[in-house]
Protein backbone atom coordinates (compact mmCIF):
# COMPACT_ATOMS: atom_id res chain seq x y z
CA UNK A 1 0.00 0.00 0.00
CA UNK A 2 2.82 2.55 0.80
CA UNK A 3 3.99 2.17 -2.70
CA UNK A 4 0.58 2.87 -4.24
CA UNK A 5 -0.19 6.68 -5.37
CA UNK A 6 -2.32 8.58 -3.18
CA UNK A 7 -4.98 9.32 -5.87
CA UNK A 8 -5.50 5.46 -6.81
CA UNK A 9 -6.27 5.01 -2.69
CA UNK A 10 -8.55 7.47 -2.97
CA UNK A 11 -10.64 5.95 -5.68
CA UNK A 12 -9.92 2.34 -4.02
CA UNK A 13 -11.54 4.19 -0.72
CA UNK A 14 -14.48 5.78 -2.66
CA UNK A 15 -15.83 2.03 -3.04
CA UNK A 16 -15.78 1.41 0.73
CA UNK A 17 -17.55 4.63 1.82
CA UNK A 18 -20.94 3.77 0.72
CA UNK A 19 -22.50 2.86 4.14
CA UNK A 20 -23.68 5.96 5.27
CA UNK A 21 -19.98 7.24 6.97
CA UNK A 22 -19.34 4.79 9.09
CA UNK A 23 -16.09 2.78 6.91
CA UNK A 24 -14.99 6.59 5.92
CA UNK A 25 -14.76 7.40 9.62
CA UNK A 26 -12.60 4.39 10.22
CA UNK A 27 -10.27 4.61 7.60
CA UNK A 28 -9.54 8.31 8.22
CA UNK A 29 -8.15 7.31 11.86
CA UNK A 30 -6.40 3.93 10.68
CA UNK A 31 -3.00 5.88 9.57
CA UNK A 32 -2.06 9.49 8.42
CA UNK A 33 -1.78 8.01 4.68
CA UNK A 34 -5.33 6.49 4.91
CA UNK A 35 -6.24 9.26 6.26
CA UNK A 36 -5.09 11.49 3.81
CA UNK A 37 -6.68 9.38 0.89
CA UNK A 38 -9.93 9.40 2.33
CA UNK A 39 -10.70 12.81 2.64
CA UNK A 40 -12.02 13.65 -0.70
CA UNK A 41 -14.70 11.08 -0.16
CA UNK A 42 -14.90 10.77 3.68
CA UNK A 43 -18.60 12.76 3.60
CA UNK A 44 -19.32 11.22 0.04
CA UNK A 45 -22.13 9.54 2.43
CA UNK A 46 -23.84 10.20 5.83
CA UNK A 47 -26.40 8.66 7.64
CA UNK A 48 -28.22 10.63 10.68
CA UNK A 49 -29.48 8.70 12.88
CA UNK A 50 -30.31 9.82 16.38
CA UNK A 51 -28.63 7.31 18.51
CA UNK A 52 -26.82 8.27 22.29
CA UNK A 53 -26.96 11.74 21.11
CA UNK A 54 -29.73 13.59 19.83
CA UNK A 55 -30.23 14.08 15.64
CA UNK A 56 -29.79 17.58 16.50
CA UNK A 57 -26.16 17.26 18.20
CA UNK A 58 -25.37 14.60 15.40
CA UNK A 59 -26.08 17.15 12.93
CA UNK A 60 -23.75 19.95 14.68
CA UNK A 61 -20.98 17.72 14.53
CA UNK A 62 -21.20 16.35 11.22
CA UNK A 63 -21.21 20.00 10.19
CA UNK A 64 -18.16 21.19 12.48
CA UNK A 65 -16.45 18.12 10.62
CA UNK A 66 -17.32 19.62 7.11
CA UNK A 67 -16.34 23.13 7.99
CA UNK A 68 -13.15 22.06 9.43
CA UNK A 69 -12.35 20.38 6.17
CA UNK A 70 -13.05 23.45 4.50
CA UNK A 71 -11.07 25.12 6.29
CA UNK A 72 -7.80 22.99 6.51
CA UNK A 73 -8.10 23.31 2.50
CA UNK A 74 -8.99 27.02 2.88
CA UNK A 75 -12.28 27.03 0.02
CA UNK A 76 -15.62 26.88 1.00
CA UNK A 77 -16.24 25.36 -2.09
CA UNK A 78 -13.46 22.77 -1.94
CA UNK A 79 -13.63 19.25 -0.68
CA UNK A 80 -15.71 17.62 2.04
CA UNK A 81 -18.72 16.82 -0.52
CA UNK A 82 -21.76 15.39 0.87
CA UNK A 83 -23.24 13.49 -1.99
CA UNK A 84 -25.80 11.04 -0.43
CA UNK A 85 -27.74 11.69 2.43
CA UNK A 86 -29.89 10.08 4.82
CA UNK A 87 -31.97 11.80 7.73
CA UNK A 88 -34.61 10.15 10.62
CA UNK A 89 -35.75 11.17 13.72
CA UNK A 90 -36.63 7.68 14.33
CA UNK A 91 -34.47 4.86 16.09
CA UNK A 92 -34.24 1.80 18.14
CA UNK A 93 -32.68 3.47 20.80
CA UNK A 94 -34.53 6.92 20.91
CA UNK A 95 -38.31 7.72 20.35
CA UNK A 96 -39.12 10.05 17.16
CA UNK A 97 -36.98 13.44 17.95
CA UNK A 98 -39.60 15.87 16.76
CA UNK A 99 -38.87 18.07 19.34
CA UNK A 100 -35.41 17.98 18.95
CA UNK A 101 -33.53 21.35 18.14
CA UNK A 102 -33.74 20.92 14.88
CA UNK A 103 -31.42 24.45 13.83
CA UNK A 104 -28.48 22.33 13.10
CA UNK A 105 -30.05 19.63 10.94
CA UNK A 106 -31.63 22.74 8.57
CA UNK A 107 -28.47 24.60 8.88
CA UNK A 108 -26.35 20.95 7.68
CA UNK A 109 -29.08 20.74 5.02
CA UNK A 110 -28.55 24.33 3.04
CA UNK A 111 -24.26 23.25 3.98
CA UNK A 112 -24.66 20.39 1.35
CA UNK A 113 -27.63 20.88 -0.63
CA UNK A 114 -25.83 22.18 -3.84
CA UNK A 115 -23.96 18.75 -4.03
CA UNK A 116 -26.54 16.13 -3.05
CA UNK A 117 -27.17 13.55 -5.89
CA UNK A 118 -30.10 11.67 -3.21
CA UNK A 119 -31.78 12.59 -0.03
CA UNK A 120 -33.88 10.53 2.04
CA UNK A 121 -35.42 11.89 5.02
CA UNK A 122 -37.72 9.89 7.10
CA UNK A 123 -39.42 11.98 10.08
CA UNK A 124 -38.63 15.53 9.84
CA UNK A 125 -37.85 18.06 13.01
CA UNK A 126 -40.91 20.04 13.76
CA UNK A 127 -39.32 23.13 14.61
CA UNK A 128 -38.31 25.79 12.50
CA UNK A 129 -39.26 24.05 9.54
CA UNK A 130 -40.27 28.09 7.59
CA UNK A 131 -36.82 29.10 8.17
CA UNK A 132 -35.86 26.17 5.21
CA UNK A 133 -37.80 27.82 2.81
CA UNK A 134 -35.97 28.51 -1.05
CA UNK A 135 -33.16 25.86 -0.32
CA UNK A 136 -32.37 24.38 -3.76
CA UNK A 137 -30.94 21.48 -4.49
CA UNK A 138 -29.35 21.69 -7.83
CA UNK A 139 -27.89 17.84 -8.43
CA UNK A 140 -30.50 16.29 -6.73
CA UNK A 141 -31.29 12.95 -8.78
CA UNK A 142 -33.33 10.91 -6.07
CA UNK A 143 -35.41 11.91 -2.70
CA UNK A 144 -37.69 9.89 -0.41
CA UNK A 145 -39.61 11.30 1.79
CA UNK A 146 -42.09 10.13 4.81
CA UNK A 147 -44.08 11.92 7.48
CA UNK A 148 -46.43 14.91 7.44
CA UNK A 149 -44.37 17.51 7.81
CA UNK A 150 -41.68 16.23 5.51
CA UNK A 151 -44.24 16.00 2.86
CA UNK A 152 -45.37 19.67 3.93
CA UNK A 153 -41.89 21.32 3.27
CA UNK A 154 -40.03 19.21 1.10
CA UNK A 155 -42.71 18.71 -1.48
CA UNK A 156 -45.28 21.48 -1.90
CA UNK A 157 -45.02 23.56 1.28
CA UNK A 158 -41.82 25.34 -0.05
CA UNK A 159 -41.26 27.65 -2.65
CA UNK A 160 -37.86 29.87 -4.51
CA UNK A 161 -37.77 33.50 -3.85
CA UNK A 162 -37.26 33.80 -7.69
CA UNK A 163 -39.77 30.75 -8.39
CA UNK A 164 -37.01 29.09 -9.95
CA UNK A 165 -37.68 25.04 -9.60
CA UNK A 166 -36.62 23.30 -6.58
CA UNK A 167 -35.20 20.29 -7.59
CA UNK A 168 -34.39 20.96 -11.14
CA UNK A 169 -32.80 17.68 -12.57
CA UNK A 170 -34.88 15.65 -9.99
CA UNK A 171 -35.37 12.11 -11.57
CA UNK A 172 -36.79 9.85 -9.05
CA UNK A 173 -39.19 10.27 -6.14
CA UNK A 174 -40.07 7.61 -3.61
CA UNK A 175 -43.01 8.99 -1.12
CA UNK A 176 -44.43 7.05 1.80
CA UNK A 177 -47.63 7.53 3.50
CA UNK A 178 -49.93 10.34 3.02
CA UNK A 179 -47.27 12.29 0.16
CA UNK A 180 -50.37 12.80 -2.56
CA UNK A 181 -52.27 15.18 -1.17
CA UNK A 182 -48.61 17.33 -0.78
CA UNK A 183 -47.58 16.29 -4.35
CA UNK A 184 -49.65 18.38 -6.46
CA UNK A 185 -47.22 21.34 -6.99
CA UNK A 186 -43.99 19.07 -7.60
CA UNK A 187 -44.43 19.70 -11.26
CA UNK A 188 -43.44 23.39 -11.00
CA UNK A 189 -40.54 21.93 -8.39
CA UNK A 190 -39.39 18.94 -9.83
CA UNK A 191 -40.47 18.96 -13.84
CA UNK A 192 -37.98 16.43 -15.56
CA UNK A 193 -39.01 13.87 -12.87
CA UNK A 194 -39.05 10.40 -14.60
CA UNK A 195 -39.90 7.39 -11.63
CA UNK A 196 -42.20 8.20 -9.21
CA UNK A 197 -42.82 5.55 -6.42
CA UNK A 198 -45.90 6.12 -3.64
CA UNK A 199 -45.58 3.44 -0.83
CA UNK A 200 -48.24 2.51 1.78
CA UNK A 201 -50.96 4.85 0.01
CA UNK A 202 -54.25 4.43 2.48
CA UNK A 203 -57.44 4.56 0.91
CA UNK A 204 -58.12 8.50 2.07
CA UNK A 205 -54.69 9.22 0.12
CA UNK A 206 -55.89 7.13 -2.90
CA UNK A 207 -59.02 8.62 -2.88
CA UNK A 208 -57.59 12.57 -2.99
CA UNK A 209 -54.96 11.31 -5.27
CA UNK A 210 -57.72 9.70 -7.95
CA UNK A 211 -61.02 11.29 -7.53
CA UNK A 212 -62.15 13.05 -10.49
CA UNK A 213 -61.24 13.97 -13.96
CA UNK A 214 -59.12 16.56 -13.36
CA UNK A 215 -57.55 14.51 -10.20
CA UNK A 216 -53.47 14.21 -10.25
CA UNK A 217 -53.86 10.76 -11.09
CA UNK A 218 -55.73 11.86 -14.61
CA UNK A 219 -53.19 14.78 -14.59
CA UNK A 220 -50.51 12.24 -13.96
CA UNK A 221 -51.22 9.28 -16.36
CA UNK A 222 -52.82 9.30 -19.68
CA UNK A 223 -55.85 7.60 -19.28
CA UNK A 224 -58.00 6.39 -22.37
CA UNK A 225 -61.34 8.39 -22.87
CA UNK A 226 -59.79 11.66 -21.99
CA UNK A 227 -58.42 13.94 -23.80
CA UNK A 228 -55.31 16.65 -23.23
CA UNK A 229 -57.64 19.17 -22.74
CA UNK A 230 -59.58 17.36 -19.98
CA UNK A 231 -56.40 16.78 -18.00
CA UNK A 232 -53.94 18.55 -18.90
CA UNK A 233 -50.39 16.39 -17.94
CA UNK A 234 -48.53 17.49 -14.86
CA UNK A 235 -45.18 15.26 -15.29
CA UNK A 236 -44.92 14.99 -18.97
CA UNK A 237 -41.59 13.34 -18.58
CA UNK A 238 -42.56 10.49 -16.28
CA UNK A 239 -41.90 6.94 -17.74
CA UNK A 240 -42.76 4.50 -14.27
CA UNK A 241 -45.05 4.75 -11.78
CA UNK A 242 -45.41 2.49 -8.83
CA UNK A 243 -48.50 2.20 -6.13
CA UNK A 244 -48.29 0.05 -3.15
CA UNK A 245 -51.35 -0.14 -1.34
CA UNK A 246 -51.12 0.20 2.77
CA UNK A 247 -51.19 -3.47 3.81
CA UNK A 248 -54.38 -5.26 5.31
CA UNK A 249 -55.60 -4.49 8.72
CA UNK A 250 -54.68 -6.57 11.53
CA UNK A 251 -56.63 -9.35 12.69
CA UNK A 252 -56.39 -8.52 16.39
CA UNK A 253 -58.72 -5.22 15.16
CA UNK A 254 -61.84 -5.87 16.60
CA UNK A 255 -63.37 -4.47 13.48
CA UNK A 256 -61.32 -6.43 11.35
CA UNK A 257 -64.10 -8.00 9.21
CA UNK A 258 -65.64 -4.79 7.97
CA UNK A 259 -62.30 -2.74 7.88
CA UNK A 260 -61.07 -6.11 5.70
CA UNK A 261 -63.70 -5.42 3.45
CA UNK A 262 -63.17 -1.87 3.14
CA UNK A 263 -59.51 -3.04 2.23
CA UNK A 264 -60.84 -5.22 -0.58
CA UNK A 265 -62.96 -2.59 -2.18
CA UNK A 266 -60.14 -0.15 -2.18
CA UNK A 267 -57.47 -2.40 -3.40
CA UNK A 268 -60.59 -3.97 -5.84
CA UNK A 269 -61.09 -0.61 -7.28
CA UNK A 270 -57.11 0.71 -7.54
CA UNK A 271 -56.63 -2.22 -9.90
CA UNK A 272 -59.76 -1.92 -12.13
CA UNK A 273 -59.55 2.03 -11.84
CA UNK A 274 -55.63 1.55 -13.58
CA UNK A 275 -56.64 -0.35 -15.97
CA UNK A 276 -58.36 2.38 -17.94
CA UNK A 277 -54.65 4.11 -18.27
CA UNK A 278 -53.34 4.41 -21.87
CA UNK A 279 -50.77 1.80 -22.72
CA UNK A 280 -48.15 4.22 -24.55
CA UNK A 281 -48.34 6.09 -21.34
CA UNK A 282 -46.06 5.12 -18.46
CA UNK A 283 -45.68 1.65 -17.18
CA UNK A 284 -47.17 1.56 -13.74
CA UNK A 285 -47.00 -0.97 -11.36
CA UNK A 286 -48.98 -2.19 -8.67
CA UNK A 287 -46.77 -3.74 -5.61
CA UNK A 288 -46.82 -5.92 -3.08
CA UNK A 289 -48.23 -4.16 0.23
CA UNK A 290 -46.13 -4.91 3.03
CA UNK A 291 -46.95 -8.07 5.39
CA UNK A 292 -43.96 -8.94 7.31
CA UNK A 293 -44.45 -9.56 10.54
CA UNK A 294 -41.66 -8.32 12.98
CA UNK A 295 -41.19 -6.54 16.06
CA UNK A 296 -40.57 -3.31 14.86
CA UNK A 297 -43.03 -0.66 15.22
CA UNK A 298 -44.26 0.79 11.62
CA UNK A 299 -42.25 3.48 11.90
CA UNK A 300 -38.49 1.81 12.52
CA UNK A 301 -39.87 -0.41 9.49
CA UNK A 302 -39.92 2.18 7.01
CA UNK A 303 -36.87 3.57 8.43
CA UNK A 304 -35.14 0.12 7.84
CA UNK A 305 -36.35 -0.53 3.97
CA UNK A 306 -35.99 3.49 3.58
CA UNK A 307 -32.32 3.21 4.75
CA UNK A 308 -31.63 -0.25 2.83
CA UNK A 309 -32.98 1.46 -0.45
CA UNK A 310 -31.18 4.29 -0.45
CA UNK A 311 -27.70 1.95 0.61
CA UNK A 312 -28.55 0.02 -2.48
CA UNK A 313 -29.35 3.14 -4.76
CA UNK A 314 -26.01 4.38 -4.39
CA UNK A 315 -24.03 1.61 -4.44
CA UNK A 316 -25.51 0.73 -7.78
CA UNK A 317 -28.24 -1.35 -7.08
CA UNK A 318 -32.48 -1.50 -7.45
CA UNK A 319 -33.38 -0.39 -4.45
CA UNK A 320 -37.12 0.54 -3.98
CA UNK A 321 -37.46 0.01 -7.96
CA UNK A 322 -36.75 -3.90 -8.14
CA UNK A 323 -39.65 -5.50 -9.53
CA UNK A 324 -41.68 -2.26 -11.44
CA UNK A 325 -41.88 -4.54 -14.50
CA UNK A 326 -42.40 -7.96 -12.63
CA UNK A 327 -45.99 -6.52 -11.29
CA UNK A 328 -46.79 -4.04 -14.04
CA UNK A 329 -50.75 -3.38 -14.44
CA UNK A 330 -51.45 -5.13 -17.55
CA UNK A 331 -54.97 -3.86 -18.97
CA UNK A 332 -55.90 -7.33 -20.42
CA UNK A 333 -55.87 -8.75 -16.61
CA UNK A 334 -59.24 -8.51 -15.15
CA UNK A 335 -58.95 -10.30 -11.89
CA UNK A 336 -56.95 -8.59 -9.01
CA UNK A 337 -54.17 -10.98 -8.39
CA UNK A 338 -53.42 -13.03 -5.45
CA UNK A 339 -50.71 -10.89 -4.41
CA UNK A 340 -52.53 -7.80 -3.36
CA UNK A 341 -55.22 -9.96 -2.04
CA UNK A 342 -54.72 -13.41 -0.99
CA UNK A 343 -57.31 -16.25 -0.97
CA UNK A 344 -56.96 -16.62 2.75
CA UNK A 345 -58.29 -13.72 3.54
CA UNK A 346 -61.04 -13.28 0.68
CA UNK A 347 -62.43 -16.53 1.68
CA UNK A 348 -63.45 -14.20 5.25
CA UNK A 349 -65.58 -11.83 2.88
CA UNK A 350 -67.87 -14.96 1.70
Amino acid sequence: MDDLPIELLTHICSFACTDGGSTARSLSLTCWQLHQAVRPVRFFSVALVPNHNSLAENAAQVLASIEAERALIGSPDAGAKVRHLFITTVSHQRQPTGHDTAGPVFTLLRAVARDLISLAVIGFPYDGLESFNNVVFPALRELTTYGLMTNRYLLGGRRDADGCALYPVLERFHGYDEVLSHFEDMDKDAPRLTHLRFSEVSSLDWHWFSCGTRSLMYRTLPMRGFTAGDAPAVFPSVRYVAIQPISPPDQDDPSWRSELSHHFQYVRGMWNLLSWADPTGPLISILPPDVSSSAESASERRVRLAKEDWLSRLRGGEGCWAGMREYSRGARERDIPEYLFPPELLAHLR
